[in-house]
């Protein structure tokens, strides 16, 4: 037991001479602690060794003054507030001898390595009445549900918003000589009709790539980077649109794929689920022009699809298209494609462009059902079917 009080005694002499040689005032923190994570209200508490009596203990957070001590136990109630973030407590000590010494420590934040953020959603709306565009609808009149649940427009726009396109002209064999030159005049019928900012990328294509210009709003650099192609080969739709689709990833300004092809795929690598895939995953409107033809399954076929697979892919285009918000635009013969590539770009003129964020995101990979209401007498609303809330 005498070694035991021998060590204490010692022990404590020791602190004293530390303290005599380190000055005659010092403080330590016991609370918090340096890159410990606070929020809301915390408590800051201190030692001090003084050989002279204490003035004050100041307490400064962020900068600003907080809490004044004179007394033990040196301890104060301090709020930090609910944000993730670093803090830096300033702590200073001052005895009557006109000593001070000051303590500082910073506190730590939560690391965060995914950062969830709730993605703004467009949709493309178009609203007509006995087959006329309306024209002069305001955002109260537009209700939109997200899975059934009412979402509030974060942004309401007309149909000046600019466009990014890919053009994609089928041109297999069977579109050779005047049928091809009347598919391309059609693409250059939508980039010679485009406002200032818009763009386009025109794509022609068979069983493999024939042709393709750079994203431009210049008819002349269309005609340039098109000059020469033939139509030759099969026909791969799936893979193309799925091109497309990859295309437009981070393109700015709305999203829209023309596709002009009877939609008969003899050669693709991909299915139609594939491509559904992808365009679950973009905003892009899908429109379709359409050639009329009697057998539309009768032909064209390969070791890949007979014509009962063939039909199957062909109902999913369809529904692919109506899903994202585009429409099927028939036309009795190639000659009326340009007319119909500018009455495309007509509709897109005429629409409106509603923004919301999601009341509800859940990062699993499921679908979300999305409705939009106008209130107006008589009218008929088209717009993308829904998205797929992707997984982080």
């Amino acid at each position: 037991m005498r070694s035991v009080g021998i060590r204490g005694l010692t022990a404590a002499l020791l602190a004293v001479m530390v303290t005599s040689a380190a000055g005659a005032l010092d403080l330590f923190v016991r609370s918090p602690r340096d890159g410990q994570v606070v929020f809301g209200e915390i408590d800051v508490e201190v030692e001090v060794l003084s050989a002279a009596p204490l003035v004050e203990i100041t307490v400064s957070l962020d900068g600003e003054p907080t809490a004044r001590l004179i007394a033990e136990p040196y301890r104060a109630r301090i709020n930090v507030g609910q944000d993730n973030r670093a803090h830096t407590f300033e702590i200073t000590a001052t005895n009557t001898d006109g000593e001070t010494v000051t303590r500082r420590i910073v506190t730590g934040a939560i690391a965060v390595n995914d950062e969830v953020d709730l993605e703004l959603q467009q949709l493309y709306v178009t609203v007509t009445h006995s087959g006329a565009s309306v024209l002069d609808l305001d955002a109260a009149a537009f209700e939109v549900e997200d899975d059934n649940h009412r979402q509030t427009l974060v942004t309401f726009e007309r149909g000046d918003v600019p466009l990014t396109a890919v053009l994609l002209v089928d041109s297999s064999h069977s579109m050779q000589g005047e049928a091809l030159k009347s598919a391309l005049a059609g693409a250059q019928a939508f980039v010679t009709s485009m406002a200032e900012l818009d763009q386009a990328k025109v794509i022609v294509f068979s069983d493999r790539l024939l042709a393709a210009t750079p994203f431009t709003g210049e008819p002349a650099a269309v005609s340039e980077g098109l000059a020469g192609v033939a139509a030759s080969g099969g026909t791969a739709v799936h893979d193309h649109l799925y091109l497309a689709l990859k295309e437009l990833d981070g393109r700015q300004g709305r999203q829209v794929i023309v596709l002009l092809s009877d939609g008969i795929d003899g050669e693709s690598v991909l299915d139609m689920v594939d491509v559904a895939w992808k365009a679950g995953r973009s905003p892009s409107l899908i429109y379709w022009i359409r050639p009329s033809s009697p057998n539309r399954t009768d032909t064209h076929y390969s070791i890949w699809r007979n014509a009962e697979t063939s039909q199957r892919e062909l109902d999913r285009l369809e529904h692919l298209v109506k899903t994202s918000g585009g429409r099927i635009r028939e036309i009795e013969h190639i000659g009326q494609a340009p007319e119909a590539f500018r009455e495309i770009l007509r509709e897109l003129r005429e629409q409106y462009v509603l923004g919301y964020y999601p009341s509800l995101n859940r990062n699993d990979g499921a679908w979300h059902d999305v409705r939009v209401k106008v209130r107006a007498p008589g009218v008929r609303v088209r717009t993308r079917g829904g998205y797929v809330d992707d997984e982080l």
